[in-house]
């Protein structure tokens, strides 16, 4: 994921208009999709999966939300 991963966590292009991905951030996780699922996935359905996790997900490295989601926890059960 190297080459992918600043594109894919939207590091050097923020979301474009209305909070949606630019294509070149969809790509790249479509790409990451290609290599994971290797020839079960078309790039059409990369790119249609690709679309739908920006439009439903904030991607982040994994385990870097870790101590937010346990702050989200915390809260949740003061109430």
């Amino acid at each position: 994921m190297n080459g992918n991963a600043n594109c894919i966590f939207e590091v050097c292009c923020p979301p474009g208009v209305d909070g949606v991905a630019q294509e070149s951030a969809v790509r790249a996780l479509a790409d990451e999709f290609m290599k994971e699922f290797k020839d079960k996935l078309s790039w059409e359905d990369a790119i249609k999966y690709s679309r739908a996790m920006y439009k439903h997900f904030d991607l982040a490295p994994r385990g870097s939300l870790r101590e937010f989601k346990k702050q989200i926890v915390e809260a949740f059960k003061a109430q």
